[in-house]
């Protein structure tokens, strides 16, 4: 077996990429979209911060790593957003704020379908 062999006999290029240990999600929400979410669901700065890392993916060690807080200060963030949202966890978040940006969408197709001198 050669140095650029893998221990299962294939080359490394055979093998195939090896999987990143964490991926960093898309964020699905236009920088328009997110504001307005954040102004609809009257999240402050902090708490659309933590919820914005919550959509990405983020740990709240690499969360901490990015804010620069401690990992039981980000932990006080998430619960008072969790709070504030009224969910339980993670999950929560995310789909509290795609409910948001589906009301805020259908919302904003009936104001387009109204004629603009009243019904």
């Amino acid at each position: 077996m050669s140095d650029s062999t893998h221990k299962s006999g294939f080359a490394p290029e055979e093998v195939g990429p090896q999987p990143a240990k964490r991926r960093t999600l898309p964020f699905v929400f236009t920088p328009e979209m997110w504001t307005g979410l954040v102004t609809r669901l009257g999240l402050s700065h902090r708490r659309a911060q933590m919820a914005e890392y919550i959509c990405r993916g983020y740990s709240h060690e690499r969360i901490a790593t990015e804010t620069g807080l401690s990992v039981n200060t980000v932990r006080m963030h998430m619960r008072h957003l969790y709070r504030q949202m009224s969910v339980r966890d993670r999950v929560g978040v995310v789909v509290r704020l795609v409910l948001a940006a589906r009301e805020a969408e259908s919302e904003d197709v009936v104001k387009a379908e109204v004629p603009s001198g009243g019904v």
